[in-house]
């Protein structure tokens, strides 16, 4: 079973939206990978892709 935890700090609103935060990535409970101040876009649709 693989499990992502992420911990969003801010979002920052634009023109373009914007995440920052924090990411775990568990496989099987245990934990493989961590990954700290993100920064990501969101968006609302996948329409246009």
């Amino acid at each position: 079973l693989v499990t992502y935890r992420v911990d969003m700090k801010r979002i920052i609103k634009r023109k373009l939206i914007m995440g920052l935060g924090d990411a775990e990535m568990d496989v099987d409970g245990r934990t493989i990978y961590q990954a700290t101040n993100l920064r990501v876009g969101l968006f609302t649709s996948t329409e246009g892709f």
